[in-house]
């Protein structure tokens, strides 16, 4: 399949964030959303966005009916960012920014000046995720704040969040459990007051990775997600409920240990780094030529080589910015083969995943109100 480039025109979560900083009246210099524009000038008494991890199109493709109740009310799909990811995603979503912007790139980012890889969500070395690094310099490096935060309007303005995903906002509620989402949302419901809430639930991500896409289980999740948030729009009048994700998943038919080349290792200048299907490689400049023939011949199958300069040129990651820098001048990207590169002996080894610019790309925007 041809890959799924990120169109920050009006049809990426970026632009959904712009739409909502738009309704609440913070600063905002992106091109919004049109359909999510004209239902927020109907002027609810509550928004409610729920980003639920990973829960893109192809997954509710698999998982759920076309006449489904989310499927059924998509009103349009949207891309996200690339790399497709969480650390990335949830950044941009959260901040408004592009990816270039607030520079979160992928989970496992090589910083020098910590000390090597780091594990930004959980702010830990990749290679020993009990091993903390500098939570004060790491935080200063990549700052983050929701865009909400800032709201200029009458509006209530909370957060529910996973304990890995910080917006700056000292009161957000931590849930880690689709029924402690739910049951924050009624808590909040219960207040006779305007309010936007900003939710950012853990699943059904974590289940996609241990068990797959189209497991049983996973289906299972999938349908109680959809069926809490019908019974939420039938139980809450006055109220707009917008569902959509951070990426999707893809099952993972195998893996590429490609840390363990040695010969590709003497090609580089740095560690591999930045996400198991959005590779990032630091090569020499004196091997270009010699790398550029060993990668394709070996790899090429499985991962699709493309210059950072020429991602950077289309706009994948936004605006040029000094934050880019951290970026190595090549990235191997997942084909539709859907291996992972396993970036050291510690990387994850998962039945489904995302990151690269496939299927994980698309996800839905949801538009869900109690006639």
């Amino acid at each position: 399949m041809a890959f799924i480039y990120p169109d920050y025109n009006g049809n990426n979560v970026l632009n959904v964030a712009a739409s909502l900083a738009s309704f609440l009246g913070c600063p905002n210099g992106n091109k919004t959303v049109p359909e999510l524009d004209k239902e927020l000038k109907q002027g609810y008494k509550r928004v409610f966005f729920l980003v639920f991890d990973a829960l893109g199109t192809y997954p509710l493709k698999l998982d759920t009916p076309a006449d489904g109740y989310f499927r059924s009310h998509t009103v349009k799909t949207l891309t996200t960012v690339f790399p497709s990811t969480t650390a990335c995603a949830s950044a941009t979503m959260i901040s408004g920014l592009y990816p270039s912007q607030h520079g979160r790139f992928g989970w496992c980012m090589n910083i020098p000046s910590l000390g090597g890889r780091v594990d930004i969500l959980i702010g830990t070395r990749s290679e020993n995720r009990y091993e903390k690094v500098d939570q004060k310099a790491l935080k200063k490096m990549f700052p983050l704040r929701g865009f909400y935060l800032d709201n200029k309007t009458d509006y209530h303005v909370y957060s529910i969040l996973s304990a890995i995903i910080d917006d700056g906002n000292e009161d957000r509620m931590v849930e880690e459990t689709v029924g402690g989402v739910f049951s924050r949302l009624y808590e909040l419901a219960a207040r006779d007051e305007k309010q936007f809430v900003y939710v950012h639930c853990p699943q059904p991500d974590n289940i996609f990775h241990h068990r797959g896409v189209d497991a049983e289980a996973s289906r299972q999740m999938v349908e109680d997600i959809q069926n809490r948030t019908k019974k939420l729009v039938e139980d809450l009048t006055d109220t707009l409920v917008i569902v959509t994700a951070d990426h999707g998943q893809v099952n993972i038919n195998g893996y590429v240990p490609m840390y363990e080349d040695k010969e590709l290792e003497s090609m580089l200048d740095g560690p591999l780094h930045i996400e198991v299907r959005a590779v990032s490689l630091h090569v020499k400049e004196s091997e270009k030529i010699r790398f550029e023939k060993y990668f394709t011949n070996k790899y090429g199958k499985h991962f699709a080589l493309m210059k950072t300069d020429d991602l950077i040129e289309k706009g994948v990651f936004g605006p040029r910015t000094e934050k880019l820098n951290v970026l190595g001048n090549y990235f191997a990207v997942g084909t539709e083969t859907h291996l992972l590169a396993l970036l050291h002996p510690f990387s994850s080894v998962f039945a489904g995943q995302h990151t690269s610019m496939t299927e994980e790309m698309e996800v839905p925007l949801i538009l869900l109100k109690n006639h």
